[in-house]
């Protein structure tokens, strides 16, 4: 038995760094690596699986060779030449601090969706429809 020690990263560190050096436009890398291991998906063929599971607070978790997820990273950009880092979508919105954050909704083009007044349906029937 024969033991090397190697540099690992956790799988949302890898998961990082493959955002940062692919892009994120056609992958959620946390789904692509959890896919990886149950070997359902690959970029071009090319896989990037674990090489331990590290205990973190009561359950195991994978841990990549970071040697590896560099030269993977280097492997998808050879076959896969769209795949290059975006850039962090910044959209301006106008905020009223004064509210409660749940309560700032805003449409898909950042105009403020303003919020309805609820009104509860009461159990008693209109005097319309029982012929008052």
């Amino acid at each position: 038995m024969t033991t090397t020690t190697i540099q690992t990263v956790s799988a949302s560190a890898t998961s990082h760094i493959l955002n940062c050096k692919l892009g994120s436009e056609d992958h959620n890398w946390s789904d692509f690596l959890a896919d990886n291991i149950r070997g359902r998906q690959s970029i071009a063929g090319l896989q990037l699986l674990p090489v331990a599971v590290r205990q973190h607070k009561g359950s195991f978790r994978p841990v990549y060779d970071l040697a590896a997820v560099h030269a993977f990273v280097k492997d998808v950009q050879k076959l896969v030449p769209s795949a290059v880092p975006t850039a962090v979508k910044v959209t301006a919105l106008a905020i009223d601090r004064t509210r409660h954050w749940r309560m700032n909704k805003f449409d898909t083009r950042g105009v403020p969706i303003t919020m309805r007044a609820y009104r509860h349906a009461t159990s008693a029937t209109p005097a319309s429809r029982i012929g008052l």
